[in-house]
Parts: C-alpha cells; structure tokens; sequence
C-alpha cells in the first residue's frame, strides 16, 4: 500500500522554473499529466483559491466596519457641540468607542457584541448587515484540508509517477475486459466447488483456518482481516475487479445454497468468499491471462506459485488504475 508519513504531506520544496510541485508532500509532479491528475491537482487550486478570496473579502469588511465606526463617532460629536451652543435640553448620546482592531482574522465576527448593542445605535448598524456572510467567509478560510484529500492527491501523483510504470514494465493491464469476468469465473466453478467440498487443495483456505486456530473468533476482529486483506486482492484486476468477482461468487454459491454456514465454519459464507474464493479465482484469472485464455497476450506457462506472486505484487497498480470509484 501507498503510505505517506506526516512530514511527506506537509513539507512542500521549492520548484525550479518550469516544475510543479505537491502542495502536501513537495514531491514533482509529473510534466505531463494525466487527466485524472489534472481533475484532482485543479480541486486543489480552486480549494486554495477559495481560501485566498475569502480572506480578502473578510479584511475588505474589516475595513468597511471600521470606516462605518469612525463615522458613527464623529457623528455623535457634532451633535454634542451643536446641542451646547443652542442650550438644547436632549440628553447627549452615550459615546460609542471604537472596538479594538482583531488581532487575527478568526476575530473579526466578534468585534462587536450585537445581542448588547442597541438596535438603533450606530454599532449594530455598522455589523449586523455583515455577521452571516462573514460566518460563512470564516468556514471557508479556515475549513482545513483533511488527512483524508492530502492523501488522496499524493497517491494519485505517486502512483502515476512509480505505481504504474513499474507496472507497465511488468506488462501488467491497463485494460481489462470487466463485461467478460462473469462468464469466466463460471468456467472455474468445477474448481472453486472443488475448494469448498474440500477435494481441491487452497493456501487460502489454509491461511484462514490457521487464523482461526491462533485467534478464535478473534479472526475477525477488523484488525486481524485488514492484516491480511492485501493477500487476498485479486492483483491488477483492482478493487473494480474485486467487486465483480465478489458479485459473481456470491450468485454461484451462496444464493444457490451450495456454500453454507455449515460448509463455511468456521467462517461464515461471504467471509469464505471474500478470504478464500476471491483470490483463488484472481490467481486463476491471472494464469488464463498470461496463457492468453482470458485474451491477454501469451507469456508461458505460469506455475500457481508464480501467479500468487503476480498478484501480490501488483495490487497497488490495481488499486490505482482499475479503482471501482472510476467511471470507465
């Protein structure tokens, strides 16, 4: 998996002319981009421009305010000088002091207390027309960027940079024929139901029964199944890939009642087919390929062993170019 520490998301370098540059990690971004990472790099811009646009609009009514303040006072002194020399008998208006300027930006909607200000007096005059925009200015200037998106950015980046040459070099798919996976996993069956009557032997199922020995009902404690989730991807075909096959077993097995709780245990059915019959079928899928079955091009023989390894290996190309999230 892609893991990117703290200091690589938050740490950007300096660009030299005609480079771009990660704002999370720093990292170069690729000259030429790829249409998703122009999609992505152009949310992030539009979210600092965002930002940007809102400060200059809360400091434009900072000064607007002040300017209103100023003017309300010098108001109020002109009416005190006028009511001495007429001897008027109106009592003077309280004098309104200036409020102390915001030291920072996240201070401007409390400048002025508008439920202690007098309705008609200059103050509340002065904000009240501004306090709901400028709340919603605040939420936008100081909305944070989520651990979650910096990620997500720097995957996109990253694997376009290393994932997926390091992929292509190994003649790993970036086209795959998804509308064809049900009819091939169904010419498995013999197979896979081999697997579950337990005439076919599986280091998968294998694996899964050790788990349970070692940790009882502790297997599937959501940390022991993400220790081992990476092992039980279907490889290049990705989390795309990964769903159909998902989709096709549970209408062979489990809605047909072959694969039982009782044929399970001690697991239960989708958890068999999630842990055991996924990757049984993804490294089957990935020797039909290689032997130019699943119309790939021939590459030789593959031994079962071999193909394990494949898959493995290329389970973050997977996750990155055949992502279920995309729309192709």
């Amino acid at each position: 998996m892609i893991s990117l520490s703290d200091d690589e998301c938050s740490s950007p370098g300096r660009a030299k002319e005609g480079e771009e540059l990660c704002p999370y990690c720093g990292d170069v971004l690729p000259t030429v981009m790829s249409a998703r990472l122009k999609s992505s790099l152009a949310k992030v811009l539009t979210r600092q421009e965002d930002r940007l646009q809102a400060q200059q609009e809360l400091l434009k009514r900072e000064r607007m305010k002040d300017g209103h303040l100023e003017g309300t006072l010098e108001l109020n002194i002109v009416e005190v000088r006028t009511s001495t020399v007429t001897k008027a008998t109106t009592p003077k208006k309280p004098w309104v002091p200036r409020p102390r300027k915001a030291e920072r930006l996240r201070d401007v909607p409390t400048l002025i207390d508008l439920t202690n200000s007098d309705p008609g007096s200059g103050a509340a005059a002065g904000s009240g027309f501004f306090t709901e925009k400028e709340d919603e200015l605040q939420q936008r200037l100081f909305s944070k960027i989520t651990a979650v998106e910096k990620f997500e950015f720097c995957r996109i980046h990253v694997a376009e940079e290393n994932i997926v040459p390091a992929g292509l070099e190994r003649n790993y798919p970036l086209f795959i024929r998804f509308d064809e996976l049900p009819d091939r996993i169904r010419r498995m069956e013999p197979e896979l139901l081999g697997i579950i009557r337990g005439t076919v032997a599986s280091s998968y199922l294998d694996r899964a029964l050790a788990s349970y020995r070692t940790l009882g009902h502790g297997a599937r404690n959501p940390q022991a199944v993400l220790a081992g989730v990476q092992m039980t991807l279907p490889g290049y075909y990705g989390s795309k890939g990964s769903s159909k096959i998902v989709e096709v077993l549970v209408k062979m097995f489990i809605e047909t009642q072959i694969l039982t709780h009782e044929s399970a245990r001690p697991q239960v059915p989708i958890e068999y087919i999630q842990q055991v019959l996924v990757p049984e079928t993804g490294v089957r899928l990935i020797l039909e390929d290689r032997r130019g079955d699943g119309g790939g091009e021939v590459e030789g023989e593959l031994t079962v062993e071999e193909a394990q390894a494949i898959m493995l290996d290329s389970v973050e190309f997977g996750n990155y170019v055949h992502d279920i999230e995309l729309p192709w």
